[in-house]
Parts: C-alpha cells; sequence; structure tokens
C-alpha cells in the first residue's frame, strides 16, 4: 500500500471500529487456541497495532518491509517488530513460533501460496497458521483497488491456495458478519465512492461497532456462513 494510505490509515487506527473490532476477534481466537505466553509471528504486522494486543497473552513478535511503517508503532510494539516480510525471515535467526499469522496480507501479492509456504517455514511442530482475507469476489470495489488487492476470495479458492502450499486448513469461517447486512448495503450502494471508508463513526455508534465486531471470535471458532472476510486456521499437511 501507498505511503498516503498508510497515512489515513494511521490516523484513524487506534479509534475505528472495523480496526478495533478485528484486534479483538483475531486476539481472543489465539487465546482460545495456545497456551499463556505461547510464541506468536505476525508476517507483515504494519504498525503493530494487532500485535500491541497480542503481547497481553503471548510472546508476540511481528516482521513488516516497509521501514516507514514500522517508524509509527507505538512504543509497546515497536521492540518486538523486525524488518522482514514472507520472503525473508532472516531477522528471525531461525526461531520458529507456535502460531503465524498473515492477517489481509495474501491478498496483496500475486503469488499467494507461495506466501502461505514461506510463512509456514516459520511454524514449530505442531504450530498453526491464521490467515484473513477479504472474503466474496462479487463485492469487489474501488476499496480493494486502493488498498492494492489482487483478489477476494471464496473458501474454494482460499482452500485451493492452502493445497498448493502443501498446508491443510482445519477451520474456515466467514468473520465480520453480524454487520454483514450494514455493510453490504454500504458497499454496493458505493462501489466507487471510498470516501467514507476510513471515517470513524460518531463515538456511540463507533463503539456499539467495534463492540459488536469484536464479539464476535465464539461465532468464528463456531462457524459462519457468510461475513465481510474469512478466517482459516492451517497446519502442514500430513
Amino acid at each position: 500500500m501507498d505511503e498516503a494510505l498508510w497515512n489515513a490509515i494511521a490516523r484513524v487506527e487506534r479509534r475505528h471500529w472495523w480496526f478495533a473490532g478485528r484486534r479483538e476477534v483475531v486476539a481472543r481466537v489465539l487465546e482460545r487456541r495456545l497456551a499463556r505466553g505461547a510464541s506468536v509471528l505476525d508476517v507483515g504486522c504494519g504498525t503493530g497495532f494487532i500485535l500491541e494486543r497480542l503481547l497481553r497473552s503471548f510472546d508476540a513478535w511481528g516482521v513488516e518491509p516497509d521501514a516507514s511503517v514500522r517508524a509509527r508503532a507505538g512504543a509497546n510494539a515497536a521492540s518486538r517488530i523486525l524488518p522482514g516480510s514472507s520472503n525473508d525471515l532472516a531477522a528471525l535467526g531461525g526461531r520458529h513460533f507456535n502460531a503465524v499469522l498473515l492477517l489481509d496480507v495474501i491478498e496483496h501479492v500475486d503469488d499467494d501460496a507461495a506466501t502461505l509456504r514461506n510463512a509456514a517455514a516459520a511454524l514449530a511442530p505442531g504450530g498453526e497458521l491464521l490467515v484473513t482475507v477479504p472474503a466474496h469476489p462479487w463485492l469487489w470495489s474501488r476499496h480493494d483497488e486502493l488498498n492494492q488487492h489482487r483478489r477476494r476470495y471464496t473458501r474454494a479458492m482460499l482452500r485451493g491456495a492452502f493445497a498448493a502450499a502443501g498446508l491443510e486448513p482445519f477451520h474456515i469461517s466467514h468473520f465480520n458478519t453480524r454487520l454483514f447486512p450494514l455493510a453490504l448495503v454500504h458497499r454496493l450502494g458505493r462501489r466507487r465512492d471510498t470516501s467514507a471508508a476510513l471515517r470513524v463513526p460518531p463515538g456511540p455508534l463507533n463503539r456499539a461497532f467495534r463492540a459488536v465486531f469484536g464479539g464476535e471470535s465464539a461465532g468464528v471458532m463456531r462457524g459462519y456462513p457468510f461475513g465481510l472476510s474469512l478466517m482459516a486456521l492451517a497446519r502442514p499437511a500430513a
């Protein structure tokens, strides 16, 4: 993503319901899956906003290729973010992790299977890969173009990418589900208008949206049939 978009994200990331809710869903799913203090790596961690939350429960680290983005990290996460990407994990010094995260990363790359394969190489034995992606190709809009997405995913597309990477997904669920009807009306009504995408709603509405979205972790583990995004858990194929 370009610097202008990162600047826009940095201005609202800590307040906007989507970023805060997504962070909570990811953290709570991991807290259901892993022991406290387990090692977690967030590949393409951006400013470390999610990493800060993970540090409450885990020995969490991140890699981010863009130095200007790493410089935006908060004090709690800055020392935990190393230069690197899924194609360059040398800064880890060969360390392996109980969980490796690719959060809205693989839709940005041409070869998603290679990115999955490279990230999975950092898994410890018995480790799990957690991946999130935007869902439903029919929802493609100007928002995806500005974020430099290559694609939005169906479940079948995501399973295919895992298979090509030699990975076995053992759980796939949609999420950002409870607000899906509202989001659907908004997206379909403004396919070419992105002006509201990073606008923080009025306080009470923003807090309500954050609580509704952030409370989806239990539903994600049961499995939602629809939503704006997909979350998958995978491990190396036997």
